[in-house]
Formats: C-alpha cells, sequence, structure tokens
C-alpha cells in the first residue's frame, strides 16, 4: 500500500516498508477540549444505543403479535427492525468499548463500571477479556505483539469472518476474564496498565455477575414471553454476532503498522452518525483517548491542518464499500501483496 501523507507539514511516499517507520513520529498534539468528557453526551450515547435495541423489538412484537399484516409484509417489516435492535446491541459493546478508554466519565473507574454494566446485556461478550488485550493492540497495532494480529488473522475468507470471527474472539475474551477472575497472569504483556491488576480482577468479577444478571433476565422473559425475547433478544444477538465478526476486518485488513496507516475509517456521514463516531477508527488509533462523539470534529480538525488528506486511502468515503475489505484475499493487519 502506497499513500502520501502529511505531518506537520511535511510529505512523503510511504511505501509497505517505509511506511512501518511512522510510528517513530507523534501525532499533531490537539487541543485540550478534544479530550473533554461530557456526562451529557455519554449518557446520549448509552441511551441511543438502548433505544436502538430496545425500541425495534417491543416495536417488531407488537407487530407480529397484534397487527393483522400479511406474512409478506410482516416479514418485510420485521427484518429491518431486527437488523436495528442488532446494530444497538453492537453499539452496547462500543459503550464498554469507551469505558475502557476512560472515555465515558471523567472518573477512570466509573467509565470502567458502566462499560461493564451496560455491555454485558450481550452475555457472551467479556469487555473485561478485552480491555488489556486492547491496551497492546493500540500500543503494538499490526506488528507481531498485538494480540488482534493472531485472533482475526486466522480467518481468511468472507464466510469464516462472518461466521467464526466473533465466536472465536468471544471465547478469547472469556478466557482473559476468567483468567483475571482467578488471579492468573494474562498471556501478554501487563506492563504499564491505567488501573491496578487487582482493579482489573474485581471488574472482571462484576463483569461476569453482570452476564449472568442479564442471562437470568433473558431466560425468564422467554419463559413469560417468548415472542419478545424472540424479537428483542435472540434474534438481534445471532444478527449481532454475524456483524460484529466482520467489523475487525472492514477496520484492519491491507493496513500496516504506520502510524497514519495502522487502520481505516469509514467516513460516510450517516455511518458516523449510527455509530456515534466509533465508524471513524484511524482517528481513534491517533488519539485513543478522545470521545467517540469527538471523533468526527477531530476527522475535520485533520483534514483542516493537512495531517490527512479527503483521499488518504484509510478513509472509505462509500457507505457499503468498506466491505470489500471483509473478503480475500485481503489480510488482517497486513498490507495486500498486489498493486
Amino acid at each position: 500500500m502506497t499513500m502520501a501523507v502529511s505531518l506537520r507539514g511535511s510529505s512523503r511516499a510511504l511505501s509497505p516498508v517505509a511506511s512501518l517507520q511512522v510510528d517513530r513520529v507523534r501525532a499533531p498534539t490537539l487541543p485540550r477540549e478534544f479530550y473533554a468528557r461530557s456526562t451529557v453526551k455519554a449518557l446520549a450515547f448509552v441511551t441511543l444505543s438502548l433505544s436502538l435495541w430496545l425500541v425495534p423489538g417491543a416495536l417488531g412484537t407488537w407487530l407480529a403479535r397484534d397487527a393483522r399484516l400479511p406474512t409478506w409484509a410482516l416479514v418485510l417489516t420485521l427484518v429491518p427492525l431486527c437488523f436495528i435492535a442488532s446494530h444497538g446491541l453492537h453499539l452496547l459493546g462500543w459503550v464498554g468499548h469507551e469505558g475502557f478508554h476512560f472515555n465515558l466519565f471523567r472518573g477512570r473507574l466509573a467509565s470502567a463500571i458502566v462499560g461493564v454494566v451496560v455491555s454485558s446485556a450481550l452475555v457472551v461478550f467479556f469487555q473485561t477479556g478485552v480491555a488489556i488485550e486492547h491496551l497492546n493492540h493500540h500500543r503494538f497495532a499490526n506488528t507481531a505483539r498485538d494480540p488482534d494480529l493472531s485472533l482475526f488473522t486466522r480467518q481468511s475468507s468472507f464466510w469464516s469472518r462472518l461466521l467464526l470471527t466473533r465466536s472465536r474472539a468471544n471465547r478469547a475474551f472469556f478466557c482473559n476474564a476468567w483468567r483475571l477472575i482467578r488471579g492468573q497472569p494474562l498471556e501478554m504483556q501487563e506492563r504499564g496498565l491505567p488501573l491496578p491488576r487487582s482493579t482489573y480482577e474485581q471488574l472482571a468479577r462484576l463483569n461476569l455477575a453482570c452476564c449472568l444478571l442479564w442471562l437470568c433476565g433473558y431466560v425468564a422473559l422467554a419463559v413469560h414471553d417468548p415472542l419478545r425475547a424472540t424479537c428483542s433478544v435472540i434474534v438481534p444477538l445471532l444478527l449481532a454476532n454475524l456483524a460484529t465478526g466482520l467489523r475487525p476486518y472492514l477496520e484492519h485488513t491491507n493496513t500496516d503498522a504506520g502510524l497514519l496507516s495502522c487502520a481505516r475509517s469509514r467516513s460516510h456521514w450517516l455511518l458516523v452518525s449510527c455509530y456515534f463516531g466509533n465508524s471513524l477508527h484511524l482517528e481513534h488509533h491517533l488519539y485513543p483517548s478522545v470521545p467517540c462523539y469527538r471523533l468526527p470534529l477531530l476527522h475535520r480538525w485533520l483534514l483542516q491542518r493537512g495531517v490527512l488528506s479527503a483521499s488518504h486511502p484509510g478513509f472509505e468515503h462509500a457507505i457499503l464499500a468498506g466491505y470489500r475489505w471483509s473478503c480475500a484475499p485481503h489480510e488482517y493487519g497486513r498490507p495486500d501483496r498486489r498493486p
């Protein structure tokens, strides 16, 4: 992958090998207001995520139970509602992600706790099993020390990525969380953690308790109201597992270890809005401590100052074009061999 980048007024053409050296250059210093945490916006993010999950599920249940629609019209209505509900669940995982970047609230522990409680609604996904792993992903993105590289390079075709990635990732994250619960070392670097190791262990125990509580709630709902459980939980969770299996490849296939080429952003305004800024993944890698709702502002700031250009290969402007990166022969964390 060859790209032209501009950093602090200088530009150079990068080959796949040369781009590996970019990470020695620091990204420009941001104004402090980019890092400001807003409780109102964080709660708006949580509320949006829960609403996108619960409201379509409730509407779908009502349509299936009470609306006298022909079968074909009911199916055509329920399918998009279930996809919207699955996207809401997907965003609950992003709430957990923001929580362990400490981007929700000013207090680190408060951010992490909210991230754990909310993301536990996914039941099979343990955010505490991602926390330390994700820290190393940011430190060593797309290098041999990046734990995501071994996790996501196992799937090399579209169908294996769609069907297998999320289940394998969730299993790995659960194993990490279980090691934390038992006080065992992880199979990755644990130096320089932003919280004490004991705090991560306590959060992992909270994560397990919350997942079990959410699971008990789902079981009770399935017994009391199977139709609502199907429309609001079972089908959206299955669809969310499929969608989130592809996401790492949209963000990191045909990328390398360079500072400005380690990730990809899906910058279409509709995606940026639907993901509450989280589709701007390159910007997030450049500045992980900027809250997701400020990433669109950061995106414009980088363009205005010439740090990145609108034609940067790390930007995917078309709304669906990014999905081509989920297909072979594009590899996770490695630039394409062909031109």
